[in-house]
This record gives C-alpha cells, structure tokens and sequence, in this order.
C-alpha cells in the first residue's frame, strides 16, 4: 500500500466528471493509490478513467492500489454491493475493501446534516460480525485483496477483532493535526492494522451546512503555522507531511492539479524534523481519552471521555479532578452528588443532534452515535454533559470550558 493516495469524495462540491479528471491527472502524475466508495455516488465515472488508463498503457492494474466500501445501509447484502463497485469501476477485484461504517443506518445522499433516521440503531456486535462474516467470504472469493474497518473506536475493536477469523489489515479514521485520535492510532499499529488517516488538513471544504462557528482550521493552528513558516509551504502541506512521518497512509483529496502535484510531492522532499514533530503535538484541540487525563491535555478546547470501561460516577469523579467546577462557576453544582441520587434531576433533556449543533456541528461525527444529552449549566460558565445511551458501552461524556448559551 503506497504512504499517499487520492480521496475521491467530492460529491458535495463537485461533479463525478471533476474527479474523475483529477484521478486521471493524479495517476499520470503519480499517484498509486485511490480511495473510493460506493456512496460517493463517481465510481462508474472513475472507473471509465482507469479503463483509459490501463488501454493507454499509462499504468498497469498491478501498480495500483483501489479501495472500496460497503455503505452503512447495505450491511446485509454485501457480495451484492460488492459485485457493483467491481462493475463500476472496471476492475477484476479490488485491493481493500471496507466496511464504511459500523452501523447500519441509513442518510439519504444530500440530505441536512440533522436529519435523523427513525430505525436508526446504536452498535450491535452481531450485526456487525454478520457484514464482518460477509466480507471475509468476499476474501475467500478473490473479490478483494485484503479487508478493512473504518470510523470504529478502540471499544469497538476490542469486541470484535477477537470474533475475526480474517484479521483488518487497514483502519480509516478522521486524522489530522487538531485531531489526532493518539489512542486509536496506536491501538490500530499494536494490532497490526496499516491506519489511513482521512481529512489530512480537517474538512476546509465541507459543506456549509456542517460549518460552525467555534470550528477549528488546522491551516491556522499556530504550531502548524510555525512550522510552515520554516519551510517556506503551505500550512496544509505541513498537515500532510506530518501525517505520513507520523507512519500513517494519508488519502487527501483534491481536484485541483496543482494542489494534488503538491501533496504528494510534499512528502518526497524536506521532511519535518523531530523538534517539528514534537511540536505539532501541541496542535491537537480534541482529546479522547479513556478517563486517564494526561496533565498535558488540561487547557485544551475539550476533552471526550468514553465511558466504555467506566461507569458514570468514575468518570465525572475523573473529569473533576481535572476541571474543578467551582474554578470555573459562581455556584458550582455538586454533580456527583446530582448523578447519585437521580441521574435526570436537574438535566434539560435534548436530541444529541440539538445540543451538538448549538455547540459544534462536526462534533456529531467525533462523538458518534448517541442517544442524548444531560445537559447541566451554571452560571453560564462552564457545563457539563453526561451522555446516556441505551448501555454505558456507546456513551461519552464531555467537559467544556467557556461560556455557553442554550
């Protein structure tokens, strides 16, 4: 698997005609690796470029490295799903394939970014090992190379990797600077799974519907900025390099040749020194942690801590060990004491989509899925959220500092 590919989503913003011309001036250029998907909605168009490719005598089939994903609402008919990305794409199999998502639920393609499904379900092992037992047959098929998971937390692997009889050999996760998911990362090595880091310089491009105000730019993080400014480049070119010193596969996307010419290039010259590497640790803004808070992460914009191997009382007693409530309000709430006696008494219930929107439209994906929010405030300055789920397992909770309105 090459350190580099190309990212195909784009639908968004772009046309399937637009890149699908930038995957054909990315592998004429040099690219070896593309990242697609069946939800992307181009790999027909895709694969009509690498048939030109391939006849043209531009690249061989074997020179390249093609994956693709089964999307979350057709779990149980993979093989199906399978065949068509094949079909689309023109290829006699494909080199890794994932499953996108580990739950079953459906979004329509285009839809609001608080839109909710009804049947939506939180993470069953089962039915996850079910689309799990699915792609190892496509495996055992020669359909593909080697198999993979995407967007799962460490909670998550450790229950189903030992239920695997064909090991992942790769983890897509959100990965960049401001975001740096160190516990999922080093888990994912410790388990033999190559990570690819998608999202290398965050979503500049996203959609204004998933934009917010308290949004982070990793382009203008001072440490990236720094770090930059040393090596003549641009901001976004320090995330990527950083990214592949880091030893992870990185898939940015782009249609624009210059920009993609300059990716990849990036990562064959001036490499980041260790001083440079060390220093961008600093940049991260989120946190997850399983309720061991490094001293190093106080001060942070906010921390997320699961609570998949502790329980509600552990973790709040965590959490304020760290953020003392009554450093930050006029007249600290004793929440434990709260929780002890009644976990709902003072709380304003919500959807998790309603409060995270108020508060940070991405942090729906960096939290996950959730059932909803107790939300305490006092003093308008500092809150607490302690999340519930229907089991502790898929729940998290969060501490931020600031002032906050509802």
């Amino acid at each position: 698997m090459p350190a580099m590919g190309l990212g195909t989503f784009g639908s968004d913003k772009y046309s399937p005609e637009q890149i699908a011309a930038a995957v054909s001036g990315a592998v004429r250029i040099g690219y070896r690796m593309l990242d697609c998907a069946s939800v992307y909605q181009n790999e027909d168009r895709i694969g009509e470029i690498l048939s030109g490719l391939f006849k043209d005598g531009i690249v061989k089939r074997e020179e390249l490295f093609i994956t693709s994903k089964v999307w979350n609402d057709q779990h149980r008919e993979v093989r199906k799903v399978c065949l068509q990305s094949l079909k689309d794409l023109k290829l006699e199999y494909i080199d890794l394939y994932f499953v996108h998502w580990p739950f079953p639920n459906y979004h329509a393609p285009g839809c609001d970014g608080d839109s909710r499904n009804p049947d939506s379900k939180p993470f069953s092992v089962d039915e996850f090992m079910d689309t799990w037992k699915q792609l190892e047959e496509l495996y055992d098929e020669g359909l593909v190379k080697a198999i993979g998971m995407s967007n799962m937390t460490v909670s998550k692997l450790s229950e189903v990797l030992p239920l695997c009889r064909i090991k992942p050999a790769a983890l897509e996760l959100e990965c960049h600077p401001s975001f740096q998911q160190q516990e999922l990362f080093d888990y994912a090595r410790s388990h033999d799974m190559v990570p690819i880091g998608f999202c290398p310089i965050g979503s500049p491009s996203r959609p204004e519907r998933d934009r917010c105000s308290t949004d982070v730019a990793d382009t203008e993080l001072k440490e990236v900025v720094s770090v930059a400014g040393s090596h003549g480049i641009h901001p976004a070119l320090v995330c990527i390099k950083w990214a592949v010193q880091r030893g992870m596969c990185t898939i940015p996307f782009s249609v624009k040749e210059a920009q993609y010419i300059s990716n990849l290039k990036c990562t064959t010259v001036d490499p980041l020194t260790e001083e440079e590497m060390e220093l961008l640790k600093d940049a991260e803004r989120i946190v997850i942690s399983d309720g061991n808070f490094p001293a190093e992460s106080v001060g942070r914009d906010s921390i997320v801590v699961r609570l998949d191997r502790h329980g509600v009382p552990e973790v709040l007693d965590a959490v304020l060990s760290v953020f003392p409530l009554d450093s930050y309000v006029e007249h600290p709430v004793n929440l434990m004491e709260v929780m002890k006696d009644d976990p709902v008494k003072t709380p304003i219930w919500d959807t998790y989509a309603d409060i995270l929107a108020k508060h940070d439209a991405r942090g729906r994906d960096m939290i996950g899925h959730i059932e909803r929010f107790a939300f305490y405030e006092e003093a308008k300055k500092a809150y607490a959220i302690v999340v519930t789920g229907e089991s502790a397992l898929y729940a998290n909770i969060m501490l931020q500092k600031g002032v906050v309105t509802c």
